[in-house]
C-alpha cells in the first residue's frame, strides 16, 4: 500500500491499484483512458522497482485491455532480477551501480504471484507457451523454491523516490511479507499443507486482532490493505488443497 504527503504527478502504480480495484467492483465498466495514463507511466524509473512492475502488471493481466503492455511489463519484471550466487531474484531496487542489494523476499514473492498469474490467464485463453512464457516460468519456480526455503517473514517498508520537475516526490510502502508469501507460493502449486505455507500460514494468523476482526501492523495499525491481504492469502491457502502440485521446492 502507498501513501504520501503529497503527490504532485500520478503514479501508475496507484492508478493500478483503483483500476484494479473498481474492476472488481464491476467488471462491465470501461477504464481504457485511465488504462491508458497508467501505461504512459511506465518510464524508466518505474522499470527498475519491482513493486511498481507487479502491481501494474496484476491490472494489466486483470483488465485485458493490452497483452502487448502485459507482454512488455513480465519482460521488464524478468530484467529487474539481480544474480545471488546461483539463483535470481528481486531486489527492492533494480537501479545500476547499488552497492549489494539484498534480495527481497516480499518483492520475490509479490513477482512470483504476478508471473504465476500471467500464465494462468494465457492459459485460460488457450494461447500456445512461447520463449517469454518459459523464461517467465522457470523464473517463477526457481524463485518460489528460494521463497520456500525462507524463515524470516517480517513486514517491510520501502520508499518510492520519484524523481519530477519539483524535486523528489516519496512514495511509502508497506509489504505483508507473510500473505505475499502464501500466495505466491500456492499460485505455483503448493498445497497448503507444505510446511512453508503453514508457517506463513501461522504467520497471518498471529497478526490478527480478535477485538477488531482485522489485521495488525507490528506498530499498531490496522491498515485495511493489510486485511485484504491476509484475506486473499488465507482464501488461496484454502483453496490450494484443490490445486495439484506442478513443481518439487523440497
Amino acid at each position: 500500500m502507498c501513501s504520501s504527503d503529497l503527490q504532485r504527478v500520478h503514479r501508475p502504480e496507484a492508478t493500478a491499484a483503483v483500476l484494479g480495484t473498481l474492476h472488481r467492483l464491476d467488471g462491465a465498466a470501461s477504464f481504457k483512458d485511465q488504462f491508458s495514463v497508467m501505461k504512459d507511466g511506465i518510464r524508466g524509473f518505474e522499470k527498475t522497482r519491482p513493486f511498481v512492475l507487479t502491481t501494474v502488471l496484476e491490472t494489466s493481466l486483470q483488465l485485458g485491455y493490452d497483452p502487448e503492455l502485459t507482454r512488455s511489463l513480465i519482460g521488464d519484471l524478468l530484467a529487474a532480477r539481480q544474480r545471488y550466487g546461483s539463483v535470481l531474484l528481486w531486489p527492492e531496487k533494480a537501479e545500476k551501480d547499488l552497492v549489494a542489494p539484498v534480495p527481497s523476499i516480499a518483492h520475490t514473492a509479490r513477482a512470483v504471484q504476478a508471473l504465476a498469474h500471467a500464465r494462468l490467464v494465457r492459459s485460460a485463453v488457450g494461447q500456445a507457451e512461447d520463449a517469454l512464457d518459459a523464461e517467465a516460468w522457470e523464473a517463477a519456480e526457481q524463485a518460489a523454491a528460494w521463497l520456500a526455503e525462507q524463515q524470516d517473514l517480517g513486514n517491510v517498508s520501502e520508499v518510492i523516490d520519484r524523481q519530477i520537475d519539483e524535486g523528489v516526490e516519496l512514495g511509502y510502502v508497506r509489504h505483508y511479507t507473510a500473505a505475499w508469501v502464501v500466495k505466491a507460493l500456492v499460485s505455483v502449486g503448493l498445497p497448503a499443507s507444505h510446511p512453508s505455507v503453514s508457517a506463513a500460514v501461522a504467520r497471518i494468523w498471529n497478526d490478527y486482532r480478535a477485538d477488531d476482526a482485522l489485521w495488525r501492523w507490528t506498530n499498531g495499525d490496522i491498515p485495511v490493505w493489510m486485511t485484504l491481504d491476509a484475506i486473499e492469502a488465507l482464501r488461496l491457502a484454502a483453496l490450494a488443497n484443490a490445486i495439484p502440485v506442478r513443481f518439487n521446492v523440497l
